[in-house]
Parts: C-alpha cells; structure tokens; sequence
C-alpha cells in the first residue's frame, strides 16, 4: 500500500509539472473512435452542418416568450449549441430538458464559469477567482476544483466550460481581464491553468483556454472596442503565447479566441484576431499545431460588432479558422452569408464538414448521444454538496498571503493586551465575518468607517494609539472581479501617519492591485493579502492573525517596488485552535447534523429555551452552534457570545486549573491532609481529610449544605443579616438589590467544620463542600481571590474574555442566560448572578460554582487540558499532572470493574462502569474526563480521540426542578452522534484503503 500511495504522489507530482520539451497529446474528443459522429455527419444536409457551427445566448432568467425563439432557432436552424447566461440552476434545467427536446441532434451547452456555475447561476457554489488561485503554491487544490466544477456541470447538463482564463495580466490597467488571471507570472499562470484544465476534462467537460492569443496587457476592453497589443512578436511568443502553447501540448479541448488588434502579426490589418486567418489558422493551428474546437468570443462584442455587420463578422471567423461561431447577431443572415460564400467559393465546403465533424466528436466524446434528460429532483441539494463548500475554503485559506511580517503575525501574547480591529467598508460591503473571527480568539475591540473624511482622523487617531494591536482591515466589494478595489486616498494617508505611530496589521480584502501608491502597505509591520471579501477569506484571515491556520501564499502579481509577484512569508506553525469544516477530519457535516436535530427537541419539549454546542477534534472546532433563545419570552436567539452560569462545571475550570498549576509547582499534592494548608481545620477531624479522597468525593463530605435556612425567618431574609442596599455593613451582593453582612461567610465554614459531620464509611458520595476548603487554600497560596488568580494566569493569555465570575460587573444582562426564578431564598428571578445559593453568599464566587462562559471559551481551556497544559506554545500546567488528576482515583488500572467502586478522577468525573448511570455515552474511552453542572453544562475531555465536547444550556429556567435535560438524555446523545461521526470516517478510510488494494 505504501508503493502505491507513492506512485500516486509521485504521479501527481508529475501532473502539475512542465518542462520546455513535452510530449504533445491531442485534445481528448480526438483520441477516441467516433462510430456515432462519423455516422451522423454522413446524413447531415449542408443547413444542419452549418447549424452545428453556431452557439447562441440563452437565458434562464427570461419570459417564455425568449424560451420560444430558442426553440425556433434550433428548429429551424438546427444550431448546434446554447451559451446559458443568468438565471437559475433549476430553471435553467428545465429549459435544457426542453430544448435538448427540441434538438434532432443533441445540442452542446456551454457557459461562462470560471469561478464556477456562480458566475452566471444563482443558487450555486462559488470557488475564488483565478487571482486568488495564483497565490496558491499547492496546484493540486486547482485540480481537485476542477473535478468538482465538472461534476457540478455535468449534473447541469452543461458540456463546455469557457476557462482557464491564461492571459498573463502584466498590465495593471487591464479593465477586464485583471483578477480573473492567475497573475503576472507567466510559468505560474500555465501551471494554474494546466491543473484547472485537467479537472475539468477528467471530470468529462470541455475545457476552454482563452483569450488566445492573450489579453493580458491591454488596457482597453474588448467588450466595448478593440483593444491594441502593442508588443513585438517575440516578446508576444515569449510571454502571452506561453500558457496557450503548453495548454495546447497537454491537449487542452478547447481554445477561444480574443478580439485583439496585434500589428507585429498583422500590419496594417485591423480586422480582430478573432477573424484574422493569421492569427486563428496560421499562428493557432499551423504554427502551434492546435487540433481542438475554436470558439470565437462573443460575436456580439464590441470588440468587433461595432466594427462591421454581424454576418460578415460571423462569415470572417469561419474564414479565419474557427469552428464555433458564438453568440452570433443574426443567425438568419449569418446563414445566408455563410451559404452565398459557399456558393462562390469564397469559402469551401471542406471548411464547414472539418469544424462540423469536429464538433460532432466532442459531443460524441461527451456522450451526448447517450445523455438523459436533467434530473430535476435533488438538483439544488447535489449542486451545494459540502465537499464543494470545503474545496473553497481549501483554496481560500491556501491563497492568503503574508506579504510583510516584522514578527507581528501571528498575535502571541493576549495577557495585559489591548486589540482593536478596524474595517473600512463601503455601505453594503460586508467586514462583520472578520471581526466576529476575531473575537473568538481573544477581545478584540471593533471600529468601522464608510469613509474617512480628514476631520475624523484626529479623534480616532486617539482613540487608536491607546491599542496594543491594531488591525486594519479593508473590505472591497466582493460582487464580481470588475468592481472598483481602489482605496481611498484618505484612508492611505490616514494609515501612513498610524503606522509611523504605532505597529499595525493591514489585511486586505481587495484586488491585490489595490496596493498600488500605498505606502502604509509597504512599510507596515503587518501586511496581509486576503484578495477577496468573501466571508471564507474573512473568517481564515482573522485565524491567521491568531495562529488558528498557516499561511504559504505568495503575491500573483507586483504592485509597486517594494510589493513584488512571488513575495509571501510563510507562517509555519499554527498555535492556536483552527475553525474549519468537519470534513477537514474525513468527518461528514451531515452527520453531526442530527446534533441539531437533538438540540431543537429538548428546545421544543422546553428541556431548556437555548444551548450552545461546541465539538473540537485535533485542535479544530468542527462544530460550534447556538440555537434558541435566551429565555422561552425572548426571540432575539443564542448568540455564540452570550454566556451561561457554569455550576459545578466550575469546579473543573477554576478550582482544579489552579490546584494542578500549584501542584506542579510543588505547592500543594494529593496526597496531602486539608490541616496542612487550613488552619481553621486544625484540631477537628476535616484536618485529617486528604485532598485526593475529596477530590474524588470519598472523604464522607456532606453533599451539600442549605446555608441559607439559617438567614431565613418563616421564609423570609433576616434583616441582620440581609439589606436592600449595599453598604459598609451590607457589602456582600447575593442578588439584584439584595446584600449580605461579610461576617456570615465566616458562618459558613463554621456550620460546615462544626455541624456537619463527616461520615466515617467514606463511600462516594458527590459533595461540594469540598471545594469551599480547596478556594480557601488556592486563596491563601496565591494572595489572592482565585477569579483574580486566574484571570490573570489562565483566562486572558488563554483568549478566555467571555469568562468571568459575576458578568454583570464586565457584561450586559443581555449577553446572559438568566436561570431560576428563585421563590425560597433571594425570591426572585436570577440573572446575571451565580445560581447556586452557596457561591451566591460567597460574593458569587465560589469554589464549586460562580463561573461564566461560553462555549467557546470552554474550548480553548478543555484544550489545553487536552495538550498537558500547554495552548498557544504557552506551558500553563507541568507535564504529567492533568493526566494524573484526569485518571480513575480508586480503580485498579484506572478502570471501573465494578458497579460499586467509584469512577471518579481527582475532580474530574470519569465515564461510568458499563452498564450503570452515568455522565456519558458509553462511546467514549475509560481515559476521557470532564464534568456537568446543575444548570444544564456539560464539559468532556477525550485525550484517545483528541476530542473537546461543550454543551451549554439554562435548562433550570425558570424552575430548577425541570428534569427534562436529564430525562431526554440530551447531553449523551449529542455525544454519541460525534462519536457516531468519527466512526463512520474511520469506516470510510478503512474502505477507502481496502479499495486501493
């Protein structure tokens, strides 16, 4: 198997190379036997032969009325072919089935898709532009695309497709051309074109080079007038003929050609390339050898329309050597030119039978004599595959480019850092994508301006140098290739003044031409080419700047002197969490689909009003959703920001991160007694209590205590111990106006040391009481409250910044799920404070409860537990110790043999002995670890299948009696339709390795 997958890499290898000598292979309709075409060409009248010569516009956004005049053209004129331009996938499908109906031959539809069926079609995937492509230094991923567009055409019953684009754009000027090349590099644009020209005829369409023989340094468009090439005919043969002449070796099927004026070819000829016999059939078919079919551009550009009538033009591109006459003016007088030539032998019969026989194999090669009717059925679904959805994203994140980097790129430090992004948009161009990216690794404070008039500057100069970072993003419009990508002056004299204050990162979402007369781009410490506003581009830019991906891009084209084609450093190591697709990992989208379909039942039975649903794999977050809302009342939906009361979840993520930092440091074991570190245990029998024992909760704690009764009179607050009103005696806040004495936290370990007895069996038993001695020791090591301490140490160099005990005091109520509407002690609805009485009376922070996040937060520290403490190449706990704290306590070999022996870690929770009730699915490995909590939180670290699952959810509003989260199993099932997933991508791996043997 290994020979094999090293012959297949070598084949590839071998694939998208070329060299000066290559063994030239014929267009791939040619190397064939044609027993049909042959046979149908033999019983053609002259009218049906000069029928198959014509291609003509047709629309699937039109009335029935356009619908009638296609059929008539092909009734009466026997056209061989159809150009589809806008419309719709599924009406344009029809309307083939229709006029394929029509045809007695079949008829060969062509369009214009060089980013693919979106260029024309709604409803459709869209892969980049081909500058985009020109930065990719993997032309495989080119290849892989064009396996896809021909497969999505296919399905589309479209046969032909005008691209690659291999004009060399060396001309920056160029209004129609430009960032649908590859770029300036000619060797670069013929690799790019070779690998999207095999995709295609492997995956059974025409590919078609154009604009032979090259439009790419022409500042003129040819849609409008004729464009001037100025050039010599060596530097001619030398740079634009290059990517045709290699494409034409490898057997490119197809070639069109350009309505150019080229003198050094021509002299004083002016007529157009397109119907100039010099450059069609001297230069193209005798000189180059080209064998394949020949299409003219559009006959009705004004490249050449505006120059002669369209049956003359029509008439000169037969004479010139084309064999396809498209989108012609006039079909009726076309016919009747081209018929009067034949009659006086201005043009020969041989003429007409060799491009009709022609086109006659590509559709016999085609297999259009065998082709049935478009499947209406599934269309959309099968045109929108997320295999497609993946490719571009691929190809997205391959082109993003580092242009400049003075060791800004990635961001490594987060702690005591202040981030900014600021977007400059267009009304109606999007740049939300980027900055929502951003944040997800860290707070990043946002900014976007329309435009920049000069007497805003001053202010946000201000406001701007009181950042650390400061990202610059510019957004163009994304609509097409030939929007305008010109930067506004402002803007670039306002960013030359910021850089020369401050570093900054410019990210540009624009024309890589855009850089042009850009100074702050050329000297800035950051610079970074994302060529297109897409929202792929943006959300793997943003990676970029924090180290989610690595970036290889190298810069198309030159835009100044300092800005040059081939510049790209390469950042090789990502170090941070990567967002991405499932199907990175082999994994289907459509199997954690059913994830959804879990999340929405338990919402529809009001298990709970919203969640929030994390999955990472391998240091990649495959899934990561919101769904419902906030409370049953609101309708403004989860959103991934908000954040969600932890509970006990609390333990694993605040008290335990500090106790394994210290215990790595030395400070603190397991295997120590509570008086070693509490003096208030001292000469009662919790000193005696071993930290491991209460970890994994054998201590014969209490499970828990109702502190609150004891504040409480016939149901009611004690007013000395409780006020309305926070003061100097009243400084403890519980609740919304609702304050506590701080003598009665003292109470609190005085009821806990000296009423609540330990039980002597010390069998299992869950207890938090614990962890209210382990705050008080983490406390009393580190001089500080523990939600400061791990601020400080975790949370923000972590990117941790929608983490928080007390959010009300960082966030708005908002952003927060509320839980309980709480009747018994602080008798009212709970929002924005801790939910567990307990840490409620602690100030909200405790040392089993009070934590704030979100999922995404969660993810970042489940990571780094799952990397023995080390995230971003930062070490955060000593090697060794997550793992044995995450270990099975009191199992022999750390596996649960029994229904009785307790499962539990030191902290953490551990899946249950098989069989019994548990916290997990009985999917997962007996090494993974984690932890629920009360409010409806779930956490799981899988170190065997490098897995991180978050489920977030308020299911105790408004009634913490409502049981339906556990009753429904939600949080199981969701883990076992991951584990559901992994399995069936390893099924197709072994299958897929079993088949190549």
């Amino acid at each position: 198997m290994k020979i094999k997958w090293l012959f297949f890499g070598f084949l590839i290898s071998l694939l998208f190379s070329f060299q000066t000598e290559e063994k030239k292979l014929k267009p791939p309709f040619l190397s064939i036997e044609t027993p049909w075409a042959d046979s149908v060409f033999k019983s053609m009248t002259i009218d049906q032969k000069i029928g198959q010569l014509f291609s003509v516009a047709a629309y699937s956004n039109k009335d029935d009325k356009h619908k009638q005049e296609i059929i008539e053209l092909i009734k009466k004129y026997h056209i061989g072919g159809l150009t589809f331009f806008q419309g719709g996938p599924v009406r344009q499908a029809k309307l083939t089935n229709a006029y394929q109906a029509a045809s007695s031959i079949p008829l060969m539809i062509a369009i214009d898709g060089e980013w693919g069926l979106s260029m024309r079609l709604d409803s459709t995937v869209r892969y980049p532009w081909q500058m985009t492509l020109g930065a990719i230094q993997n032309d495989s991923l080119i290849y892989q695309m064009g396996i896809e567009i021909a497969e999505q055409f296919r399905r589309l019953g479209v046969h032909v497709n005008f691209a690659p684009v291999v004009d060399v754009n060396n001309n920056p000027k160029n209004p129609i051309i430009n960032a649908r090349s590859f770029g300036e590099d000619k060797r670069n644009v013929t690799r790019k074109g070779l690998a999207y020209m095999r995709g295609m005829q492997i995956g059974g369409i025409l590919a078609n080079a154009k604009h032979f023989p090259g439009h790419g340094d022409t500042d003129t468009d040819s849609h409008i007038s004729l464009p001037v090439v100025k050039h010599s005919k060596e530097r001619i043969d030398s740079i634009e003929l290059f990517p045709f002449k290699h494409l034409i070796n490898q057997g490119v099927s197809s070639m069109m050609t350009a309505h150019l004026y080229l003198p050094s070819f021509v002299g004083n000829n002016k007529k157009a390339s397109s119907l100039n016999k010099q450059i069609v059939d001297s230069l193209l078919k005798q000189k180059l050898g080209f064998q394949g079919l020949i299409f003219t551009d559009g006959l009705n550009m004004g490249g050449v329309a505006r120059y002669q009538a369209s049956e003359k033009n029509d008439l000169d591109a037969l004479l010139a050597g084309n064999d396809v006459l498209l989108l012609s003016q006039d079909i009726e007088k076309a016919f009747v030119a081209i018929k009067t030539a034949l009659d006086s032998n201005v043009l020969s019969q041989e003429t007409i039978d060799a491009s009709c026989l022609k086109i006659l194999k590509a559709k016999e090669w085609l297999k259009l004599h065998q082709e049935k009717p478009i499947k209406i059925k599934n269309l959309y679904e099968d045109l929108n595959q997320k295999k497609y959805e993946y490719t571009i994203r691929r190809l997205t994140e391959a082109s993003l480019t580092v242009v400049r980097n003075k060791d800004i790129i990635p961001i490594r430090e987060l702690k005591d850092q202040k981030i900014i992004s600021l977007a400059f948009a267009e009304e109606g161009v999007s740049y939300r994508s980027f900055q929502e990216s951003l944040n997800l690794y860290s707070q990043v404070d946002t900014l976007h301006y329309i435009n920049l008039p000069v007497s805003e500057q001053k202010k946000l100069l201000d406001t701007l140098l009181n950042y650390d970072h400061i990202i610059v993003s510019i957004h163009k419009s994304n609509a097409n290739p030939w929007k305008s990508f010109k930067i506004d002056t402002e803007i670039k004299n306002f960013l030359n003044v910021l850089r020369l204050k401050k570093p900054i990162i410019i990210d540009v979402f624009a024309n890589a031409y855009s850089l042009q007369e850009f100074l702050a781009a050329e000297f800035s410490d950051g610079l970074i080419m994302s060529y297109q506003n897409s929202k792929n581009a943006q959300e793997l830019s943003a990676q970029l700047i924090f180290g989610g991906i690595k970036a290889n891009g190298k810069l198309p084209i030159s835009a100044s002197s300092q800005i040059i084609a081939g510049m790209g450093e390469e950042i090789a190591e990502s170090i941070r969490l990567k967002y991405t697709m499932p199907e990175e990992l082999g994994i289907k989208s459509e199997d954690l689909y059913l994830i959804d379909q879990i999340v929405q039942e338990g919402i529809q039975a009001k298990a709970y009003p919203g969640a929030q649903v994390y999955v990472a794999k391998a240091g990649k977050v495959i899934y990561n959703k919101s769904f419902g809302n906030l409370t049953y009342e609101d309708k403004n939906g989860v959103k991934p920001t908000d954040l969600y009361d932890l509970a006990s979840v609390t333990k694993i993520t605040s008290t335990l991160l500090a106790l394994m930092e210290l215990d790595g440091e030395g400070k603190i074991s397991l295997d120590d007694k509570l008086g070693k570190h509490l003096k208030m245990t001292k000469g009662t029998p919790y000193a005696e209590l071993i930290l491991r024992d209460i970890l994994a909760h054998q201590a014969g704690l209490a499970a828990w205590i109702p502190f609150y009764n004891k504040t409480l009179t016939k149901g009611q607050p004690r007013f000395d111990i409780y006020s309305t009103e926070q003061s100097d005696k009243y400084p403890v806040e519980v609740a919304k106006d609702f304050y506590m004495i701080k003598e009665y936290q003292d109470t609190i370990f005085y009821r806990i040391i000296n009423r609540a007895e330990i039980d002597p069996s010390k069998g299992y038993k869950y207890s938090d009481i614990g962890y209210y001695f382990l705050k008080e020791i983490i406390e009393g090591m580190v001089k500080k409250p523990i939600d400061e301490y791990n601020r400080e140490n975790f949370y923000e160099s972590l990117g941790m910044s929608r983490t928080t005990f007390n959010p009300l005091h960082k966030f708005d109520l908002s952003a927060i799920a509320p839980t309980e509407n709480d009747k018994t002690f602080r008798k009212q609805q709970i929002h924005g404070y801790v939910h567990d009485p307990g840490a409620a009376m602690l100030g909200g922070v405790g040392g089993h409860a009070g934590l704030f996040s979100n999922a995404n937060d969660m993810g970042k520290l489940l990571q780094m537990y799952l990397q023995d403490g080390t995230y971003a190449n930062k070490k955060y706990i000593k090697h060794g110790v997550i793992e044995e704290y995450a270990k099975c306590q009191f199992c022999k070999d750390s596996v649960p043999n029994n229904k009785t022996e307790n499962r539990r870690g030191a902290g953490f929770d551990k899946p249950q002995f098989h069989g019994n009730p548990g916290p997990t699915c009985e999917c997962v490995p007996m090494n993974s670890y984690g932890h629920s909590g009360f409010t409806g939180t779930y956490t799981w670290v899988d170190p065997e299948n490098k897995l991180v699952y978050v489920f977030l959810s308020n299911r105790v509003y408004q009634d913490a009696n409502n049981k339906k989260l556990l009753n429904m199993d939600i949080r199981t099932r969701i883990q076992e339709k991951i584990y559901e997933a992994i399995s069936n991508k390893k099924y197709r791996t072994e299958q897929s390795a079993l088949n190549l043997h």
